[in-house]
């Protein structure tokens, strides 16, 4: 039997949180996805159809881990019902060095007024 390349293409739906407590579902396209996961969407493709153990254990290697995220938000209308729907524009991951300069300047500010 002559097979077919495998075209995968990826959406994640992730659910995140920041520092202030603030939990959004977020939809996350190929791209992003790919960004997030250090793998093509191919090579996910590949593990869910041949080790699952992997493909879990590269998906739950995202848990506890911290991004920059860029998000659109739009207002979608489903059932006469109006939904806020986020996705994923851009990710980066979070410089712990950089950031912790930021909230050092931040406070200083705050203690000198």
């Amino acid at each position: 039997m002559n097979m077919l390349p495998l075209n995968v293409m990826a959406f994640l739906q992730l659910e995140i949180a920041d520092f202030g407590g603030c939990i959004k579902f977020v939809g996350v396209f190929q791209e992003q996805g790919e960004a997030l996961l250090n793998r093509k969407a191919h090579e996910l493709g590949e593990m869910s159809q041949n080790d699952m153990s992997a493909y879990q254990a590269a998906l739950t290697a995202l848990h506890f881990q911290s991004f920059i995220f860029k998000l659109r938000a739009r207002m979608e209308n489903f059932n006469d019902e109006n939904r806020l729907k986020y996705n994923v524009i851009e990710v980066k991951p979070l410089d712990h060095v950089r950031y912790q300069g930021i909230m050092k300047d931040g406070l200083r500010a705050l203690l000198t007024e």
